[in-house]
Formats: structure tokens, sequence, C-alpha cells
């Protein structure tokens, strides 16, 4: 997970939100990838802890 904090900027109490959904066609399918894996590591990091 080289270059991703996972940080959260949000102010405290306030749930994280999503901006931006991108479709699933052409190169918007590989940016709702990358996305979901960043949610994954973000996931992780927060139930371990870290």
């Amino acid at each position: 997970a080289d270059g991703f904090s996972g940080q959260n900027y949000f102010p405290d109490g306030m749930a994280r939100q999503s901006f931006y959904h991108p479709v699933d066609r052409g190169f918007e399918r590989e940016v709702a990838k990358r996305l979901a894996y960043w949610d994954r590591l973000r996931s992780e990091r927060q139930a371990g802890g870290s």
C-alpha cells in the first residue's frame, strides 16, 4: 500500500462521504476498482487500529 495514508480528514463524528461515483464503463471501471481497493485498505487499517 505504498503511497496510501488512509487518513481521515473529516471532522470527528462526521461520517466519511463519497463525492465521486464512477460508472461501470471505460476507464472509470478501473477507477472504481482502485477506489474499492483503497476503501478496503482503509477499513483494514481502522479494524487493526493503526
